[in-house]
């Protein structure tokens, strides 16, 4: 074994772990400025199997199972009081306040995300749940999945091998056979990555390879054989300067953008390598004794960093009450002071309290409070808060979120959102006057639909309304049926009913992509087919604020960066809803950038209250401040009737 290895405490390490969170941590932070640090998660596997060698090869050395079994219940429950106390503690923090100020939409998953990561299971959860881990909106419990990856090393690979060197058949020694699964896992990883996808019976296999422990457990597996080298050193001061051009190069290494040219694996490949020379070198290493003690003070608190930092990150960017009040540069440097002072909190008050000293035995009734802390109470907190978003108890606490964004849109309370009803079943206003209108689209129908109501109740027009996520009123086939079949229903509904006025919404902003073109000339087809019928208003443009994210990683999209605030709009230059609608009578176009925007800046909240439920859509507070323009636009096209 590794002399190195032996030594209660590396320093060294430290300093690898702090490189290493600080990498993931500012990835999640600036992910267009450090587009790399994702792979601080990969060297964290290998520095797991590097420190849990000696306890991983003192259990599988064991004579007999009885002897062994007594060990791996002492190994397993050893590691839950290291993992689990912290991450109970951080679910229990986070999640009531993820139901208070965090999005409603996300509720569910959030739960059972973090539900799954009580039990180990976070990696399979987050692959059937969230699937792209590196999506713009994010499941803040989501990053759990490699700490589950982690637990399930810490179970089977023991396990294994024991199993293997007690085989009559197979007496290999424990170097052979950590290598054994090293190779079959490397094997694995590396023929779903470069093979054709389309022969393999999985429906997403780059978010198999990234969850997967079967595709991770060659990094573990590294970390074992680095800890069982017989590697000699060439000199202890010699390789210590080495270690300083590792590091640093580690370093360049998450922070570097241009390495993204590179071929994942390949860039992968390099980060191993570094690591298993770092870990494998001398373990002298030592900084100057401010930074370096600082420096290994993250290193101590890295677990605990890491767990809270996409909470943190969530809530700060996705939460109403953060990202509409305060600007990029005080929310990002807000949360990188919380993740670290939180970090440090939790380490120093839980993690360190819990965690089991050398040669110390434990069993559950010496640990009753850690067992409390880690398990119950998190999952007493998540019962509750299930209960609390089932029954909507939580709804007269949700002040931060600001009383506009409570209140559900006009359509949407109605139900006349994502139901498939017809829209006589759907009346938003009854009007007198005996002239009609339908309000058609996506989401953005339903959130305009405020709007339109109050200005049809000031004309005294009769309103009805039918409105679907993510399906844009457009003929065109859809990959997802339940849109083709509303689309068609719809459109049946249009023509036997004989409205005065169409008012059609969608996000046209969203259809900029790789279907723009076949969306606009899809679009241009429905537009000419309902204009003999009748009047069409067609709501476009709406500005949506953005993070910085957006800005990078959007394509196809014009963002009017003023005074710091990203906002997405239709590109001035590219395909708009007006010109492919100019040449078509009977339709006007009511673009809501002009009141919501003006040269210098768009509006976010206006007389105190927020203009936006979220980045995509107008708060019920924003559409009703575009009454009044809807309103002389309606009243407009009525006129020529």
């Amino acid at each position: 074994m590794n002399a190195y290895v032996i030594n209660k405490k590396r320093h060294d390490i430290q300093y690898l772990r702090a490189l290493s969170v600080s990498g993931v941590v500012l990835y999640h932070l600036f992910a267009n400025r450090f587009a790399t640090g994702f792979l601080g998660v990969d060297i964290f596997f290998v520095i797991s199997g590097f420190v849990m060698s000696r306890s991983i090869f003192r259990l599988t050395s064991m004579s007999d199972f009885r002897e062994f079994n007594i060990g791996f219940k002492e190994f397993l429950f050893s590691r839950y009081l290291r993992l689990a106390p912290a991450l109970g503690m951080t679910i229990s923090i986070f999640i009531p306040l993820c139901i208070i100020w965090g999005d409603e939409r996300d509720l569910a998953r959030i739960i059972a995300q973090s539900t799954s990561a009580l039990f180990g299971l976070g990696n399979f959860l987050a692959y059937f749940l969230s699937t792209d881990y590196f999506h713009a909106r994010q499941n803040p419990f989501v990053h759990t999945w490699s700490l589950s990856v982690e637990e399930q090393f810490y179970f089977f690979t023991p396990l294994l091998i024991f199993i293997l060197r007690k085989s009559r058949k197979l007496r290999a020694s424990n170097r052979i056979l950590i290598f054994c699964i090293m190779s079959v896992s490397l094997i694995i990883y590396i023929s779903m990555k470069f093979s054709n996808n389309e022969l393999l019976d999985i429906g997403d296999v780059e978010g198999f390879i990234f969850y997967s422990p079967l595709t991770r457990a060659w990094e573990f597996a590294l970390g074992l054989l680095l800890a069982h080298s017989k590697y000699k050193s060439k000199g202890a001061e010699f390789e210590n300067k080495i270690k300083y051009v590792i590091f640093a190069a580690l370093a360049f290494t998450l922070s570097c953008n241009q390495l993204l040219t590179l071929n994942s694996f390949y860039l992968l490949l390099f980060t191993m390598i570094l690591t298993s020379a770092y870990l494998l070198m001398a373990p002298n290493l030592n900084f100057s004794h401010f930074p370096g003690r600082v420096i290994e003070r993250v290193g101590d608190a890295s677990y605990s960093i890491y767990l809270v930092h996409m909470p943190i990150i969530y809530l700060v960017f996705e939460a109403p009450f953060f990202k509409f009040y305060f600007s990029e540069k005080i929310l990002l440097t807000s949360s990188l002071i919380s993740i670290f002072l939180l970090g440090f909190g939790i380490h120093f008050r839980i993690e360190s309290r819990f965690r089991l000293k050398p040669h110390e035995k434990s069993s559950i009734r010496q640990h009753k409070s850690a067992v409390i802390l880690a398990t119950c109470v998190p999952l007493l907190i998540l019962a509750i808060c299930t209960l609390a978003v089932n029954v909507g108890i939580f709804g007269d606490f949700k002040g931060a979120k600001i009383i506009e964004m409570q209140r559900k849109h006009m359509a949407q309370a109605m139900g006349c959102v994502d139901e498939n009803k017809a829209p006589g079943k759907c009346v938003l206003v009854s009007g007198t006057s005996g002239i009609s209108a339908l309000l058609i689209g996506d989401s953005q129908a339903d959130a305009i639909s405020d709007g339109i109501s109050t200005a049809a109740k000031e004309l005294n027009i009769s309103l009805w309304a039918s409105a679907r996520s993510g399906c844009a009123f457009v003929l065109m086939k859809d990959q997802d049926p339940n849109c083709e079949i509303w689309r068609e229903k719809m459109a049946d509904y249009i023509s036997l009913k004989k409205f005065d006025l169409l008012v059609i919404a969608n996000r046209s902003n969203g259809y900029q992509g790789m279907k723009k073109k076949e969306y606009f000339h899809e679009l241009h087809k429905t537009l000419e087919k309902f204009q003999k019928k009748m009047r069409i208003l067609i709501v476009d443009n709406i500005p949506e604020p953005r993070s910085e994210y957006w800005r990078t990683n959007y394509g196809g999209i014009k963002l009017l960066n003023v005074e710091n605030q990203n906002f997405m709009i239709t590109s001035e230059k590219g395909i708009m809803v007006s010109t492919v609608s100019s040449n078509l009578p009977n339709i006007t176009v009511f673009d809501p950038k002009k009141f919501l925007c003006n040269s210098s800046k768009c509006m976010l909240v206006v007389r105190g209250k927020i203009l936006y439920l979220d980045a995509w859509h107008l708060s019920v507070y924003g559409s009703e401040f575009l009454e009044m323009e809807l309103q002389r636009s309606i009243e407009k096209i009525l006129k020529i009737i």
